[in-house]
């Protein structure tokens, strides 16, 4: 009689096992279709992020090193340049706008292969439904978006303010100057290694508020604490940088101060808004599937 208890009960939780399992392929659908993009955005924007920190730190380090053995502040003003920081600015830039649509594609069947992943099945029904409700969709999408929501900010916010500037000064000095195009594009590390003598500070402090600011959009408890959120910390971000530029800025005619304060008045509110609206878009989309 034991026995035949036993069994009745297991095949009473195959049954559940069953209908729990064609439950979870329609929850997968529905959360793959609804998500999937906003997961595809945010790891396409960490990466491409990630690329224009790690590229923006090398051309720092490779102009840093130039001074150091050329000369210091005056290479700049001395030295024509061979291109190399030049290059290694638009290979930054290059390299970021092809990531992103590479990663979000490949991010985009990643997320559909984690949710369409069914736990291993064991002896036991009881067990294999225990599993199941600890992998369901709704739980994996939660966990794998939560994971992207600092870096999908904080990167591309480190990384803009590390090759942004200079990339909008390199259209400007493509746009204004004249003659051979490599010629043109040498003579640029010149200014580029003038920009990081004389307010590299005011780069490196941007990429950390801007890091600092993605993590806050990231920690902020709910929806409504994000939508209340004013733009004011753009603007602080923007003061704080003219302010690092000061130094050595102030020793020449506080024209370096100058330069920052116009070309951040382009990028630093923008990008700071940019990064507010994706996090609140993208929360959005997440409480309609996930609450």
């Amino acid at each position: 009689m034991i026995g035949l208890a036993y069994r009745n009960d297991e095949d009473v939780l195959r049954a559940r096992l069953d209908a729990a399992l064609e439950e979870r392929e329609g929850e997968r659908a529905f959360v793959s279709a609804r998500l999937r993009a906003v997961f595809a955005r945010r790891a396409a924007r960490a990466a491409s992020g990630a690329i224009a920190v790690l590229g923006g730190g090398a051309m720092f380090v490779a102009a840093l090193g130039r001074m150091a053995q050329g000369g210091g502040f005056s290479w700049g003003f001395s030295n024509p340049g061979d291109g190399l920081l030049a290059g290694l600015l638009g290979k930054s830039w290059l390299a970021a706008a092809i990531a992103y649509p590479v990663v979000r594609i490949g991010a985009g069947l990643f997320f559909d292969r984690a949710l369409a992943k069914a736990p291993r099945r064991a002896e036991s029904a009881r067990i294999d439904l225990v599993r199941l409700e600890r992998a369901r969709p709704r739980r994996i999408a939660g966990d794998l978006l939560q994971g992207l929501e600092a870096p999908s900010a904080s990167l591309p916010l480190a990384g803009l303010a590390l090759i942004g500037p200079l990339g909008l000064h390199f259209a400007l000095w493509t746009l204004c100057t004249a003659g051979d195009a490599i010629r043109r594009v040498e003579a640029f590390d010149g200014w580029i290694s003038i920009s990081i003598a004389a307010v590299g500070i005011a780069h490196v402090v941007l990429a950390v508020l801007g890091a600092q600011y993605g993590r806050l959009l990231a920690g902020a408890p709910d929806q409504i604490f994000l939508l209340s959120a004013s733009d004011r910390e753009g603007w602080k971000a923007l003061g704080w940088t003219v302010l690092a530029s000061l130094f050595p800025g102030a020793l020449l005619i506080l024209i370096p101060p100058l330069v920052v304060a116009f070309t951040g008045l382009a990028v630093v509110p923008l990008s700071f808004w940019w990064a507010r609206h994706a996090i609140v878009s993208e929360r959005a989309a997440m409480a309609a599937v996930l609450a």
